[in-house]
């Protein structure tokens, strides 16, 4: 028989007052001088410096999407061009999910150095960028004010962004800092946080039991 340990003191089992859920803490990665390093803290620090390097990958965009439906009419005849014009407005519609979700940002975005992120600082999903660019239909159309209105939500928001970000939970970072997401996550990345409820309990020991108790003599 096991003997008692004075030292332990008995279990107690914890009352769950719910079902048990994890707190997602991935996206938050601590430093060594435990400061916090997001894509929402990076964005948050930037100048409206960020503003003009995005209106100028704003304005690249515009050129290689002119381009693209403007060069098969210019060079084929009006046959050929009525053929094609299809595959150009397919160009057009798949131009900044195909870009974003592949290599991080548009042809402009990639000349000036900066990149369409999660919090996490990982490309966007498909239905992030496609949200990105529904909304980019009303803040960037230069036949309406041209990126006018993203411009001012973007020097008016916290963290930096448009109306098509924060619908997408995305951020605009410079390449250059999306390292500084990924070094400070691979030195201390903060582990899921769960409640007490989901430890297991070990079971109490047996009673030791007292001297002359005969209800534990053996038969």
């Amino acid at each position: 028989m096991e003997l008692h340990d004075p030292y332990r003191a008995p279990a107690r089992a914890v009352a769950s007052k719910g079902p048990v859920t994890p707190v997602d803490m991935s996206g938050i990665a601590f430093g060594s001088d435990d400061t916090v390093s997001s894509a929402a803290t990076i964005a948050a620090g930037y100048t409206s410096s960020i503003i003009a390097a995005r209106w100028l990958a704003t304005i690249i965009d515009s050129v290689v999407l002119l381009m693209i439906f403007v060069v098969p009419i210019l060079v084929l005849d009006r046959a050929m061009a009525e053929k094609v014009i299809w595959l150009s407005v397919a160009l057009l519609v798949a131009y900044f999910p195909v870009m974003e979700t592949r290599f991080g940002g548009s042809l402009g975005k990639l000349a000036t150095g900066t990149r369409v992120v999660n919090i996490r600082g990982e490309r966007p999903s498909g239905w992030q960028s496609i949200v990105r660019t529904l909304l980019r239909l009303i803040e960037v159309n230069p036949f309406l004010m041209g990126a006018i209105p993203a411009g001012l939500i973007v020097l008016c928001s916290s963290n930096r962004q448009r109306l098509g970000d924060m619908l997408a939970r995305t951020y605009v970072l410079r390449r250059a800092d999306i390292g500084r997401i990924r070094r400070t996550g691979m030195a201390r990345v903060a582990e899921p946080v769960w409640s007490q409820a989901s430890v297991p309990v070990p079971p109490p020991l047996p009673p030791v039991p007292a001297a002359g108790d005969e209800r534990w003599a053996r038969p």
